[in-house]
């Protein structure tokens, strides 16, 4: 199959089904900011126990990972689509039968934790990379939006259900939600691989050599060898300490301020917009001034508007620093994705950014506990605010280390791995 110039690309249909199950799994993910006071209310606990549900689905989505970019090297992003929404769906629905925390560690944290990590970045980055070389950073932006604009599409309007009809309903509604979407979209729309001949969005951008140095594998040995990784590993886990800090507890953190409920989960809603702007002004700085400056850039600014949160905070003040966080909040998708793939490989994409994405979840779990446990144990969630912009200032001091020119090539038996300019 040959593609004319004015031919459309079967990769923009690519880009938006990943897009689609990336709206769907994290709005579901992200509601749970909206469901934390009512069960709370419910089962009269702490709010660390409550939370620990979602910590255990985030270390949950952070243990299979790497299985998961196992499997998608191997079998290809829709097998692992389809079992995930079917996952996804029962954690909802039994969810909405919940009698004791017990069961909400089960149905959340592990069945949960199971959907959402088989649907979460690493087969979407894969399959849209696989699609794209020249406007790589805009497709993946593009598809990755999704993990922006699931917050105001699915968790607002859970908030109102919630409101209305209660917290149960609200489960019922995600369960439904993800079934009538996912299946459908993932199982007629998704191909593996794009058409070779005549196709110009697959050809190396610098020629026959970039391809081939692309096409290889790497063996788990040698990217645990490499500083590259570590690299990107400590930075990501950032990443998700400092995003599901915001996706938790901002609702509790702007009620806690005198902030209505319904006010709050608006903020959430625009912390999703804002992500889905930003992802894209990403994609093309990532096409243009590089992966590393984009994730310096990103990190850092998000520390500096962590701090605001330890000023008091009115509607306004929120919602400036919902913005600007949310701008810079998953800029550093398209580039960690990107650099996985030209350090180690395509053929090994989807066990790197696995491995790698490991360290995002495990960042995310920490932090939803975390969060409840520094509020149960000072009555503020100052600490961690603080620990969290700490950290984020280390992630732009990793990011700059990163030499993002160089390539990790795995040598024969006898002869160290090592990188190549």
């Amino acid at each position: 199959m040959r593609l004319s110039n004015n031919a459309f690309y079967y990769g923009w249909i690519i880009v938006a089904v990943a897009f689609t199950v990336r709206t769907v799994s994290s709005g579901v993910r992200g509601a749970f900011g909206v469901f934390l006071l009512p069960l709370q209310q419910e089962f009269q606990i702490d709010r660390a126990s409550i939370s620990f549900a979602a910590a255990l689905a985030l270390l949950v989505m952070a243990c299979c990972q790497p299985f998961v970019g196992r499997l998608v090297d191997k079998f290809g992003p829709r097998r692992l689509w389809t079992a995930g929404a079917f996952l996804i769906a029962t954690s909802q629905f039994l969810l909405s039968t919940t009698r004791n925390p017990f069961e909400l560690y089960v149905y959340m944290g592990v069945i949960g934790g199971l959907g959402v990590g088989v649907t979460a970045s690493v087969p979407g980055s894969v399959l849209v990379t696989n699609w794209f070389v020249r406007r790589r950073g805009l497709a993946l932006s593009l598809a990755s939006t999704g993990l922006g604009t699931g917050l105001p599409l699915i968790a607002l309007p859970t908030s109102l259900i919630i409101l209305q009809s209660g917290w149960r309903i609200g489960y019922v509604f995600l369960g439904v939600l993800t079934l009538v979407i996912l299946l459908p979209v993932t199982f007629l729309l998704a191909r593996e691989h794009p058409p070779q001949e005549g196709n110009e969005e697959i050809k190396p951008l610098t020629g026959k050599k970039d391809a081939v140095s692309e096409d290889r594998a790497t063996p788990i040995k040698t990217i645990f060898n490499t500083r590259p990784f570590w690299l990107l590993f400590s930075a990501y886990a950032v990443c998700g300490f400092t995003v599901s800090l915001m996706d938790v507890h901002l609702v509790p953190i702007a009620v806690g301020a005198g902030i209505s409920q319904i006010v709050a989960a608006g903020a959430l809603g625009t912390l999703g917009l804002f992500m889905s702007v930003g992802l894209v002004v990403a994609g093309f700085l990532a096409d243009r001034v590089g992966n590393r400056r984009l994730l310096i850039m990103s990190y850092g600014v998000r520390g500096l508007a962590l701090l605001g949160l330890l000023f008091p905070i009115d509607t306004f003040s929120l919602y400036v620093i919902v913005a600007i966080f949310g701008f810079v909040e998953l800029a550093t998708v398209p580039p960690t994705a990107i650099l996985c793939r030209q350090f180690y490989g395509a053929r090994s994409m989807g066990l790197t950014y696995g491995l790698v994405y490991l360290g995002h979840q495990l960042g995310s779990s920490i932090s939803t506990y975390a969060g409840g446990w520094v509020y149960d144990k000072t009555g503020s969630y100052m600490p961690i605010i603080i620990a969290a912009a700490l950290l984020g200032f280390f992630a732009a001091t990793m990011s700059y280390i990163i030499d993002e020119k160089k390539r990790i090539v795995h040598k024969a038996p006898g002869i160290k791995a090592g990188a190549s300019p």
